[in-house]
Formats: structure tokens, C-alpha cells, sequence
């Protein structure tokens, strides 16, 4: 910012996924970031917090799903390589990768790419 100055800002943790935007509906130049579903469904109920565009794009599951929105982050399930097929974890990646897992994760919120 040319030879301005800015004061450097101090980091707030938050213990929830919900913390964030009661922290900023309580501070008029908060701003803070959280996941799109909390947004969507549970946000709308705190009228004080509003979405930014980027550069002209809101946040919304259409320009996330065809990645105009440019701040998404992937989420991954992953096991380790020799973890054997008959363990919970493997059975649970395989199911989360399945036509019914797809669709649980779906109407959980999360945007499909």
C-alpha cells in the first residue's frame, strides 16, 4: 500500500465451526471465513454477517461447483496404503466413495466438484 503503514492485526482462535460468525457479527469491521454449509444453513439466522464477492463472484454452490468462487479448498478421505480391506477405515472410505456416501456428503452441505 504504497508507503503507508498497516497495523498489524492480532489472530483470534475460535473453538467451533460456529465461533467465527458470532465473532464477527460482534465486531463492525470483523471479517472471517468459514465453511459454505455453515453459511447457508445455519448463518442466515445471524443477520449481522453478510458474504463478500470476489471479484463480482458470491460465494454460492453453482460458483463453487465450477470453480469461478476462487477461495474452495478440497476435502479428502484418505487410509493408509496397507491398511487392511476388511478395517473400518477402508470400509468407510469405500463406503464415502459410494453412490450412497456421495449422496449423504452432498446433502450434508458439501458442494460437488
Amino acid at each position: 500500500m504504497n508507503d503507508l503503514l498497516t497495523k498489524e492485526a492480532s489472530d483470534l482462535m475460535l473453538p467451533t465451526m460456529f465461533a467465527p460468525f458470532y465473532a464477527v457479527s460482534a465486531d463492525i469491521a470483523g471479517i472471517g471465513y468459514s465453511i459454505f454449509f455453515y453459511e447457508e444453513n445455519m448463518a442466515p439466522l445471524e443477520e449481522h454477517v453478510k458474504l463478500l464477492a470476489v471479484d463480482g463472484l458470491m460465494p454460492q454452490a453453482s460458483s463453487i461447483q465450477n470453480q469461478a468462487y476462487p477461495y474452495t479448498t478440497e476435502v479428502y478421505a484418505v487410509t493408509r496404503g496397507d491398511q487392511p480391506k476388511d478395517s473400518l477405515a477402508y470400509r468407510l472410505r469405500a463406503w464415502l466413495r459410494s453412490p450412497h456416501g456421495q449422496e449423504l456428503i452432498e446433502k450434508s452441505g458439501y458442494v460437488k466438484r
